[in-house]
């Protein structure tokens, strides 16, 4: 009895709530009254209706892939800032009292003087004793770094930047890294950063670097010479970064900025950290009045498994959490077993805390090279007796110029940098679009039909619920 009444009252809105609707086919079904003409209309509505479900579906699942797309502009710039250039010597361990420090290691460590170490002895042995004498002159309390080499900027000759003779007191600071000891960098975020405002060999740093001489006896690196790095201000230097330059070379660096924005999470991997990503190891960073990036987070975390394992911290990373350091073989050889499993069971614990950072600035470069120096150019420096007497050191001979003194030249090649950005592909506004465009082609959908059928709803519940059609 309930089902009879209530289906004449359903049935009548429906017929009139199509006649009034905006859909496109479906009031033709309720509108004519043959079969033929019902069952032509709702053939094709169905049709439509499937191919608009299709297309709808297809709009979600493009939008749900995140792509991207990569746009990359060029940008003049002028002035130029002058990347920050940071100057080692290769060898960390160049003085008489670093060649002490490398003979105690050897027999603490060995029982055995270097010197009396075979030739496989010293190749085998040479990468633990250089690392140990790393940990152990990086130890924040350990306070006579600058015996170990010698000061690099009291061996710059001729220094120039932009066409102006460099100030070596103000225009350099002392900095120790893990890998290379005592260096110099130039254009520091402890100064006013410095800019050019044309570019090529003229208008970038130069200058001329000697006597490298060594005047440790024992081996602690298997080669010669200095090594560069360029890099923002705001982060250090990346070990693996390094640009090798050779003595008896002129030695042109030449630059090109190039600076990336690419889309936050879910389109990539990289956060924008405004959205309340919580990370200790992130807010270390940020409390340490320095710019996030991926590889120092890394490192920390690396820095958090040490100390949980070996019990102390390693002094190639900021001491993170406060312990005794890792200073001698046994605390290095458990450091190296974490390093040789970091991928077993760390890594992806490590890249959950330290996601990737959306912004970064590198600079591409190109390294060329002439021979230093020129016979001209020895001839004349041997001749001004005064200016050898100041400068170089006395019976400098052709061939010993060569071997014990460089010249660099790092320089803008161009007062462009590249820009490259990412944007999503399809966006939440696209997606409104796409979707509703879909609707409108095959059943003539607009935004006044959702309201049209939030009224079907509402009158088929009325008339569920009170038998009855609202007025």
């Amino acid at each position: 009895m309930i089902e009879t009444k209530r289906r004449p009252l359903l049935s009548s809105f429906l017929i009139d709530w199509s006649l009034l609707s905006t859909f496109q086919c479906y009031p033709k079904i309720f509108q004519y009254k043959t079969t033929t003409a019902r069952v032509f209309w709702s053939f094709f509505f169905l049709v439509f209706a499937s191919l608009t479900c299709r297309l709808v579906f297809k709009c979600f699942t493009d939008f749900a892939e995140y792509e991207v797309v990569t746009k990359i502009k060029v940008i003049p710039e002028r002035p130029i800032t002058f990347p920050a250039i940071t100057i080692c010597d290769y060898s960390p361990f160049k003085s008489y009292y670093a060649q002490t420090l490398i003979r105690n290691i050897s027999l603490e460590t060995f029982n055995k003087e270097v010197e009396s170490m075979t030739f496989i002895e010293i190749i085998k042995n040479l990468t633990n004793i250089t690392t140990l004498a790393k940990m152990r002159t990086a130890d924040p309390r350990f306070d006579l770094k600058k015996n170990l080499s010698q000061p690099l900027n009291l061996l710059m000759k001729g220094c120039f930047f932009n066409k102006m003779e460099c100030d070596l007191k103000k225009d350099f600071v002392d900095v120790y890294l893990f890998e290379n000891g005592n260096c110099i960098r130039f254009n520091s975020i402890d100064s006013n950063l410095k800019q050019v405002t044309e570019t090529g060999k003229d208008f970038g740093l130069s200058f001329i670097l000697g006597p490298l001489n060594n005047f440790n006896k024992y081996a602690t690196s298997l080669f010669s010479g200095l090594v560069i790095y360029i890099h923002n201000q705001t982060f250090e230097p990346i070990s693996s970064e390094g640009i090798q330059i050779k003595t008896g070379e002129n030695t042109f660096i030449s630059l090109k900025k190039t600076l990336a924005k690419i889309e936050p999470y879910p389109y990539g991997e990289c956060r924008d950290f405004t959205d309340g990503f919580e990370s200790d190891l992130y807010k270390f960073i940020i409390k340490s009045n320095k710019t996030y990036r991926q590889y120092d987070c890394l490192n920390l975390c690396i820095q958090r498994i040490i100390k949980m394992k070996c019990n102390c911290f390693y002094t190639k990373y900021p001491m993170y959490i406060h312990a005794e350091p890792c200073l001698n073989s046994t605390a290095l050889e458990c450091i190296s077993s974490i390093e040789r499993g970091y991928a077993n069971g760390y890594s992806e614990k490590c890249l959950n805390e330290c996601p990737l950072e959306c912004e970064s600035v590198t600079y591409d470069y190109t390294v060329s090279s002439l021979i230093f120096p020129s016979k001209e150019f020895y001839q004349a420096t041997v001749n001004d007796l005064d200016f050898m007497k100041r400068n170089f050191a006395a019976n400098l001979s052709f061939d010993l110029f060569k071997e014990e003194y460089l010249s660099l030249n790092v320089f803008i090649s161009t007062n462009k940098y590249t820009l490259i950005t990412e944007i999503p592909k399809i966006t939440q506004t696209d997606l409104i679009t796409n979707v509703g465009g879909s609707i409108g082609i095959f059943l003539g959908f607009s935004i006044f039909s959702l309201i049209e059928v939030m009224e079907l709803l509402i009158q088929c519940v009325f008339i569920a619920l009170f038998k009855k059609r609202i007025s």
